[in-house]
């Protein structure tokens, strides 16, 4: 176990030579240094799976810095008696996740910068059969960065016709010329758009993203 380790790391401190013997059973593991002897069992039980705990199908899912997170948790661990069972309470609006804690020893309310992305606009109303969304930032005249949210899959790397609808549109509000190539960043990469007159040209790389056997019935 992880604490048993940190435990006889302190005891040793930084001797670099020093042997310690080791034994184990399934259930008992023995660390044996100096006149020192550690034992640690593994307490008998069944305990939560995590993987199957966290589900990949889900509405709405936030990207957070991990140690923002995790310094915030201990800040407001400080405020919580041994025994004392006070939750930390996190409340997710858009951009930002609020934590906030209050016991007998005191209070805090902090924020913190997220990215948040789900199904939410997908659901509503006004779009009854899903929608596919593009969203653009535009850089400079030449130069577009888009995300893409499809129907049914989510966000995706990247999207022919929407970054081609995006150069149109661009076009068509003045932020890019047209008859020229724009780029367009993806998470997947970048394309290249021309926008005429006539049609709209896109040029980029063909790279393989996936591949899989089917076995069909017949």
């Amino acid at each position: 176990p992880g604490k048993t380790l940190q435990e006889i790391s302190k005891i040793i401190g930084g001797e670099a030579e020093a042997d310690v013997d080791i034994s184990f059973t399934r259930n008992h593991i023995v660390f044996e240094f100096d006149d020192t002897v550690v034992v640690s069992r593994l307490i008998e039980g069944e305990y939560f799976r995590i993987d199957q705990m966290l589900s990949s199908d889900y509405e709405t899912k936030v990207k957070i810095n991990k140690k923002e997170f995790l310094d915030c948790i201990d800040r407001a661990t400080l405020l919580v008696k041994e025994g004392d069972k006070k939750p930390i309470i996190i409340n997710i609006e858009d951009g930002q996740m609020e934590l906030s804690i209050d016991s007998q020893i005191g209070s805090m309310k902090e924020d913190i910068d997220i990215e948040k992305e789900g199904k939410r606009f997908e659901k509503n109303p006004i779009f009854p059969e899903g929608v596919n969304t593009e969203f653009i930032t535009v850089e400079d005249e030449k130069t577009l960065r888009m995300r893409v949210w499809e129907r049914g899959s989510g966000e995706t790397l990247a999207c022919g016709t929407g970054a081609c609808a995006s150069v149109a549109a661009a076009v068509a509000c003045g932020y890019c010329p047209k008859n020229e190539d724009i780029t367009v960043k993806l998470r997947g990469g970048e394309l290249k758009i021309k926008y005429t007159e006539d049609t709209v040209y896109m040029t980029g790389p063909a790279v393989t993203a996936f591949k899989g056997e089917v076995e069909i019935d017949e």
